[in-house]
């Protein structure tokens, strides 16, 4: 079974570190997600950096834009 996620933190780009509950870090590069329509919105960096973890999940808050309401 994977490690859930403890913490998550906005580092330089589109990259973040994700502290997982058994103490390991890891660096993610989210730039190769920003080619598909459902990340678009992490492009942009305000968005991007309201990253967090719940329940072991690193997620981002629900976006809505004028297109989906």
């Amino acid at each position: 079974m994977n490690p859930r996620a403890k913490s998550a933190k906005v580092l330089n780009g589109f990259q973040i570190e994700v502290e997982f509950i058994n103490g390991e870090k890891r660096h993610f590069d989210v730039t190769p997600l920003l080619s598909f329509p459902v990340y678009q919105p992490l492009k942009t960096r305000t968005y991007f950096e309201k990253v967090f973890v719940s329940q072991g999940i690193v997620q981002w808050p629900r976006y809505c834009s004028e297109r989906t309401q």
